[in-house]
């Protein structure tokens, strides 16, 4: 048996590596039906299921604890992180350093040669590979990693910018929401980490920057103020767990997803339920919140698209095409257009006010579990189970280049606000944030 993060040769009873102090990953199960997932070994029992009818506005006694504010991690914290950086090799002219005590690798190629676009370690292999109709077209981006960050254990589920793109949010399989520096890797708050049983499946930073909601296999919904680091409430509206989060465009209220087959509309600051929408026959698994005709896009296992009100629930457009779930959805910028991607390894472009199907993009090997327009609204990533992120054109479909920096699923691709970077999680461990190519 192998460690998963360093490649360390382990025994088959072991319950963390020797080399790297990881904890070993055992059981794993198909991530692909409904919730199923893989334990990290602990001597922890899970916690009995909760109630969902309860609001608490305070969060369970020892549930939550922010290790770090983000003014510590700027002041004192920061600089004896940053006293502690050490440049372990020089490639030539490319750089490699280890930030924050094994927490973020960023590997730096300065030559800006064509030839030049991979850096091995031993938790990374080829970083990118172009692939194009014409290579010669391709822009030299992807060859610069920013930021690989190592501060989970196990696998990462979800990951979101912030809105000014300076920092980055990741929640996953070990239980915490770790917020960090996206260019340098630096740490700078997290929440759990004492409740090994859950587990983050989903979580979105408010339009206003001010909030980050996580939530997951508790079925709790979790709205945290990112500036004190102090959780505002936890809302359990929902009998299952939440998979999917979406804010509305003026940051007051809450859209969240469950297993229970129900999207809840919830006021973000008290936890007033406002609507339960039940259109969906199953599990919901993406959630999406235009902010320019402030309607609603929700996905699920039933293998539709609902496009509808979040007034009044009313449904405006049902989409049907996906052959099996459909895992994730997402707004054009301009309002215009959804894109989808889905079990059936498609990802489809569907026009919102008619439900029409437009494209239909099969570049990947497996199911797709996140799709994501660039702010320019020119290029779509989609990302998934083949371990892959691709970048292609949205009017045409043209595959520009593909990223295969990761070596396992890729669970979430979500663009920086100027759709120069790429914020990556997946079943590796990691999270990584690169340049991503123009079109």
């Amino acid at each position: 048996m192998l460690c998963t993060f360093c490649g360390a040769t382990l025994s088959p009873k072991a319950h963390f590596c020797p080399r790297c102090g990881q904890k070993v990953v055992i059981g794993p199960e198909d991530e692909g039906l409904c919730g199923q997932h893989v334990a990290i070994a602990s001597s922890r029992q899970p916690s009995a299921s909760l109630s969902p009818s309860s609001l608490s506005i305070l969060p369970p006694s020892g549930f939550i604890t922010p290790l770090r504010s983000a003014a510590k991690a700027r002041n004192g914290g920061g600089e004896r992180l940053l006293a502690r950086r050490r440049l372990l090799a020089g490639l030539g002219t490319t750089g490699l350093a280890l930030l924050g005590g094994s927490l973020a690798w960023a590997i730096l190629d300065l030559s800006g040669e064509e030839g030049r676009r991979s850096v091995s370690s031993p938790a990374a292999r080829s970083l990118a590979t172009a692939t194009s109709e014409s290579p010669s077209q391709l822009s030299t981006a992807g060859s610069l990693l920013t930021c690989y960050y190592t501060g989970h254990r196990g696998y990462v589920y979800c990951s979101a910018w912030s809105p000014d793109s300076r920092l980055a949010a990741t929640g996953g399989q070990d239980g915490t929401v770790q917020l960090w520096e996206a260019m340098t890797g630096l740490p700078v708050e997290s929440w759990g980490g004492v409740w090994s049983a859950q587990e983050i499946y989903a979580l979105a930073w408010s339009p206003n920057g001010n909030y980050l909601a996580f939530g997951g296999q508790d079925h709790r919904v979790y709205v945290a103020d990112v500036r004190s680091g102090s959780i505002l409430l936890s809302y359990s509206g929902h009998s299952q767990p939440i998979y999917a989060l979406a804010w509305s465009p003026d940051s007051q209220l809450l859209a969240s997803g469950s297993g229970d087959a129900s999207v809840q509309i919830w006021r973000a600051l008290d936890g007033n339920l406002l609507l339960t929408y039940t259109a969906h026959q199953q599990v919901i698994r993406g959630l999406s919140w235009s902010p320019v005709t402030h309607l609603l896009a929700s996905c699920g296992e039933d293998g539709t698209v609902q496009i509808w009100r979040p007034t009044d629930g009313t449904t405006l457009i049902s989409c049907h095409g996906h052959q099996g779930g459909v895992l994730n959805v997402d707004w054009s910028p301009d309002g215009q257009q959804l894109a989808s991607g889905g079990r059936d390894a498609t990802v489809r472009i569907w026009h919102a006010s008619t439900g029409t199907q437009e494209l239909i993009y099969r570049g990947h090997q497996s199911r797709v579990w996140s799709v994501a327009w660039s702010p320019d609204g020119r290029r779509l990533a989609s990302a998934g189970k083949d371990g892959t992120v691709q970048i292609w054109e949205a009017v045409s479909g043209q595959l520009r280049f593909t990223y295969r920096g990761h070596s396992d699923t890729v669970w979430s691709a979500c663009w920086s606000g100027d759709g120069q970077q790429l914020l990556l999680c997946g079943n590796d461990g990691t999270a990584q944030v690169w340049t991503a190519p123009s079109v």
